[in-house]
């Protein structure tokens, strides 16, 4: 048969449990809105070159070559990843890879 009575600390134990709740509710609302806080958008402007940062192997280096084909600049600057150590060990044993730049640039 249970007991008639709340066990110690039931009380507390709820109004903790509720508190942890809606704290992970609020931080989980605030975290899906930071990006709409941290993300800006400024229109095109004309530049002196389109600096594409590494980090994909061809969808950045491509949104670069359409932004250049459309004027928007004279030259594309593309930028290298340190390559990891298989590359590297490869490089070694006389089998270098082109980088990923390297092959956006290639690309026609």
């Amino acid at each position: 048969m249970p007991p008639s009575t709340n066990r110690k600390g039931g009380r507390f134990r709820r109004i903790i449990v509720t508190v942890a709740i809606i704290t992970a509710g609020a931080g989980t609302y605030a975290c899906y809105q930071l990006g709409t806080f941290l993300y800006h958008e400024d229109p095109l402007q004309r530049a002196d070159a389109i600096f594409v940062l590494a980090g994909t192997r061809m969808e950045r280096p491509l949104d670069a070559a359409d932004l250049y084909l459309k004027g928007w600049a004279p030259r594309v600057v593309l930028t290298e990843e340190p390559p990891d150590s298989g590359v590297v060990a490869l490089h070694e044993r006389g089998m270098p890879l082109q980088s990923n730049a390297e092959v956006a640039r290639d690309v026609n």
